[in-house]
Parts: structure tokens; sequence; C-alpha cells
């Protein structure tokens, strides 16, 4: 062999490992480049199926909420407006007129801080008048809740003329309300 031969050998094999060793680079890089992106449709496909998943669940909540307006309506009308609370304190001194009773009102604002306002009640009247109007207010359309109750018998009688001296018994009831 001479030297010529040796020297093409040489170079022919130098190209064959240069190509080889360059197609086995790209392969690798284009194997490398194929598994990342196949890891990324497979992240991309779990974020879609998460998304599906949050979607249906909003689709399932708001159909939830709009079936169920009507409940929320009715639930929020158990409880007191907290900035305008007239509507519940009318309520009130309607029930003590329709049981003829008088009725005094004072609102417990250091005790109304938080989810419940507080409403010191004194009714006057007669003994049956004043329960009449202690089972009114448990049918009440309020989430009403009796933290005191004292029940005080005045004494005060109707006169032989049937006129009233003055009432006989008296209710000092402090309550709670649920307030929004």
């Amino acid at each position: 062999m001479n030297s010529h031969e040796y020297k093409k050998i040489i170079i022919y094999t130098s190209v064959v490992v240069f190509l080889a060793v360059g197609f086995l680079l790209f392969f690798l890089w284009l194997g490398n480049s194929v598994r990342e992106a196949s890891e990324n449709i497979k992240k991309t496909k779990a974020g879609i199926v998460l998304l599906e998943e949050e979607r249906k669940s909003a689709r399932v909540s708001t159909k939830f909420l709009e079936d169920r307006v009507k409940d929320f309506s009715r639930i929020e009308a158990f409880t007191v407006d907290r900035e305008r609370p007239v509507a519940f304190i009318e309520f009130l001194e309607g029930m003590a007129k329709k049981t003829n009773n008088l009725m005094a009102l004072d609102f417990d604002e250091i005790k109304s801080k938080g989810k419940a306002l507080f409403f010191r009640v004194t009714i006057d009247g007669s003994e049956s008048s004043t329960r009449q109007y202690l089972r009114l207010l448990e049918l009440a359309p309020f989430e009403i809740r009796p933290e005191e109750l004292i029940f005080q018998k005045l004494g005060r009688e109707t006169t032989a003329s049937s006129k009233t001296i003055g009432p006989a018994s008296r209710i000092i009831l402090l309550i709670s309300v649920r307030a929004l």
C-alpha cells in the first residue's frame, strides 16, 4: 500500500466517522427535541384536562346558584340589613300594635359588632297579650335569638269599670337578629 492510498483510506474513514458522529449527534438532538416536545404536549394536555374539570365545576356551581336563587333570597329574608334595620323595627312595632302592647326599643351598639344586631325590647301589656307577643316573635320570619328574658308582673289590674290603670305585666327582652 502506498502512502497515497493510505491517506485516501484515512480521509475516507475520517469523513465516514465524522459523518457517523454527526448523524449520531443529530439524531440524539432530534430525539431529545422530540422527547421534550412530547413532555410539553403531555403537560399541555394535563393543563387542558385540569381546565376542563374547572370549567365543568364552574358550570355545576353556576347551575347550582341559578337553581337556588329563590332559596338564597328566602335565606336573605331571614336576615336584617345592618345599614337599614327599619323594616325589622317596623315589624316588631307592628307585632306590638297587633297584640295591644306598648313597646320600647333600644339598639345595643356595643354588642352589635359581629354578625348579629342586638335590640333590647320592652313590652308592656296584659299578661296574655305579652305572651301572645312572644309567640308571634317565635314565628317571626327572621333569625331571632332571645339572649335575655325578664318577665315582670306589675300588679296593675283593670278597674271595675274595665278601664286599665296600666299594664299588668312587662317583658324585657334582649334579642339578637342575624344581619348582613
